[in-house]
């Protein structure tokens, strides 16, 4: 063992020897950017080690292994990306709503007064280090001391990103009065410290699916004036996130043909006909979050959000508007749409080594490249495609199952912060869903998030997402007789 002191947060813990440091930090509850998802390729992750430990003055937090007593210095810049509104100094009473993502969380500040929303912030899931889905992650639960580290590390990097908003707005934790989080089956499971093993064995059952307020210290947030609502999950996947989001929408008083898709490393859907509400979910694995793709990033300062070719040049925009080091979700969408397009992926995936017209791009022996630094693998494709089938899959089968056509949804909603910066037109491309050729599309962006917002402010709110969570019909695809049909039909571009 080797103790482990870390400033500015001014902690120290006693942690394996052989740990990485960015393993150790996230069992402190102290996340920091990794947006190559720890390959040691952004180098966002740089910390400085202490003079005594003999290691260099800065290291990456992804590679460096710790073997002995170590003291780290994190940069001076919060972990956390904290926006402060001007308007916060007409509030007097405040909320958080926390949307608890499996690769990200965000959070908001809400002043009760107002009903508006007075800061945000968000950092990386600290439990991603126990695998970057559900299913791995209820895999590590089966060492129930990784079960209680999960648990641990998610409260106290949601406490400590309150604090550093509260300690930047000058707020008291006594003027805190409610928090609402809301998340995928899993996440909220693992917050409230609940056994999610029975969660990743069919028939998938759950212990709880209704959750009483409590006071928020009870659930490991020092705020000792707050209470705490958790959004009840209707299924083992489909979570509060989602019903909170079918609470919100059913507030539009759409009668016929909606369908929903909260598209990340999980495809949640729901169709919603009349009075009839039918959800799936599939896994559609993390590549749509940057990860487990050769050069996938979060979305994050360098990353490409979008492509597009002009006059034989494939041209990226970054986040942040630098040199390109890596692919966000919606870059790799657009990569992948334009070289669908241009012939040089086919119909099932495979790189076709066709006449090239790009001048700045070209097939390598790392896959398809992008001027001096971008790469995209036929393994990075495949990840793409196996995501593609997930979410087409799902989609089928509510549609069937609803005895409804494409063409009979009227309106398309696609939810999360991937949507939210979505080219639509290359999703579609790719065939991630239907057509719907006559529906209206609408990128809502976060509805997770929105939903805690407005289960802060709206007690009837809280009791609506319970009584349309009770109307959900959950149709789980282990259960459909040719679902290994329908996917491999839809795997093809």
């Amino acid at each position: 063992m080797a103790k482990l002191t870390v400033f500015p947060a001014e902690r120290t813990m006693t942690v394996p020897q052989g740990l990485t440091v960015i393993n150790a930090l996230d069992e402190m509850g102290i996340a920091i950017d990794s947006p190559c998802g720890g390959r040691g390729i952004c180098g966002k992750c740089l910390v400085k080690a202490g003079a005594s430990s003999g290691l260099p003055a800065e290291v990456l937090a992804c590679r460096c292994v710790i073997e002995d007593d170590l003291v780290l210095e994190l940069p001076a810049k919060n972990t956390a990306k904290i926006n402060i509104a001007p308007s916060i100094e007409n509030e007097t009473r405040f909320a958080f709503a926390v949307d608890i993502g499996t690769t990200s969380v965000e959070i908001s500040m809400l002043g009760l007064d107002s009903g508006k929303s007075v800061a945000q912030a968000s950092f990386m899931n600290p439990q991603r280090r126990y695998g970057y889905d559900v299913i791995s992650r209820i895999a590590a639960t089966k060492n129930s001391s990784s079960r209680a580290q999960m648990t641990d590390s998610i409260r106290l990097s949601i406490m400590d990103t309150i604090d550093a908003i509260l300690k930047k707005t000058g707020v008291p934790r006594k003027a805190v009065e409610r928090a609402a989080l809301s998340g995928n089956t899993v996440m909220t499971y693992l917050f409230a410290g609940l056994d999610v093993a029975p969660l990743g064995v069919y028939p998938y059952k759950l212990e709880y699916t209704d959750f009483e307020e409590i006071p928020a210290p009870q659930a490991g947030l020092d705020l000792p004036k707050a209470s705490i609502f958790l959004a009840p999950p209707a299924s083992a996947f489909i979570g509060g996130d989602i019903t909170g989001a079918l609470a919100l929408i059913n507030y539009m008083d759409v009668k016929e043909g909606l369908f929903f898709a909260d598209i990340g490393t999980n495809g949640e859907m729901f169709l919603k006909d009349g009075n009839s509400i039918l959800a799936v979910s599939c896994a559609m694995g993390p590549a749509l979050e940057g990860m487990n793709i050769s050069m996938g990033m979060t979305a994050s300062e360098g990353a490409v959000a979008h492509a597009a070719l002009h006059a034989g040049v494939i041209l990226v925009e970054t986040i942040g508007g630098g040199a390109p080091t890596g692919f966000a979700g919606t870059g790799i969408i657009d990569i992948v749409s334009l070289l669908l397009k241009s012939g040089l992926i086919r119909k099932d995936g495979a790189f076709n080594n066709a006449a090239l017209n790009f001048s700045n791009a070209g097939f390598a022996a790392n896959g398809f490249t992008i001027g001096d630094n971008l790469a995209l693998s036929q393994n990075d494709v495949r990840a793409i495609q196996l995501a593609k089938a997930a979410c087409l899959s799902g989609a089928l089968i509510l549609l069937r199952e609803a005895a409804l056509t494409p063409d009979e949804i009227g309106l398309l909603i696609i939810a999360g912060s991937l949507g939210a910066n979505l080219n639509i037109a290359n999703f579609k491309t790719l065939g991630f869903l239907p057509s719907f050729s006559k529906a209206k599309n609408l990128i809502t962006g976060n509805t997770s998030l929105a939903a805690a917002a407005r289960s802060c402010l709206d007690p009837s709110f809280r009791a609506e997402i319970k009584r349309l969570k009770n109307m959900i019909r959950v149709i789980e695809p282990a259960a459909v007789p040719d679902f290994d049909e329908i996917f491999l039909r839809s795997s093809e571009f």
